[in-house]
This record gives C-alpha cells, structure tokens and sequence, in this order.
C-alpha cells in the first residue's frame, strides 16, 4: 500500500477547500482505496477536480562527479598540496 497526494482543484464541501493537499492510501496501482477518493478521480478525467501532485525525485548525477574530478585533475595533475 501506497500513499499519493491528490491536490483539489475545486471546493468538495466545507472541509475540503480548492488547492488544498490531500493524501490518500493507495493500491500497487496509484488508485485511491476510499470509495469516495477514488470515485473523484475518475471524475477528474471529465471535470479535472483532482490531480495526483507528483514528488520530485532527485537523482544523484555521477557524470557530476567524474567532471569535479576531472577538473581538480586539471588544476593539480601530480596531486600537490
């Protein structure tokens, strides 16, 4: 089990307010397991109420590295201090 963020695009009562976040336990497949979660989402596809905000992954770049490495090489070749 899973959890998303489902963030709402218009009001769905008094609790739930316009751009507010909301996150939901979901199945393997990112689907909300509350009826009315998922109900929601499937009526995104026709009235765009709710939205999954994705989280952004940063990667580690080990090209990064190799280009630091190559340039304390250029500076210091023999390793000098």
């Amino acid at each position: 089990m899973i959890k998303r963020k489902l963030k709402l695009n218009v009001d769905l009562g008094e609790k739930r307010k316009k751009d507010s976040v909301v996150e939901v336990e979901c199945d393997r497949w990112g689907m909300p397991l509350d009826h009315f979660w998922r109900q929601r989402v499937l009526d995104s596809e026709h009235d765009n109420c709710v939205e999954f905000v994705e989280e952004k992954t940063i990667k580690k770049d080990s090209s990064l590295k190799k280009e630091k490495k190559k340039s304390a090489e250029e500076i210091d070749p023999e390793g000098d201090k």
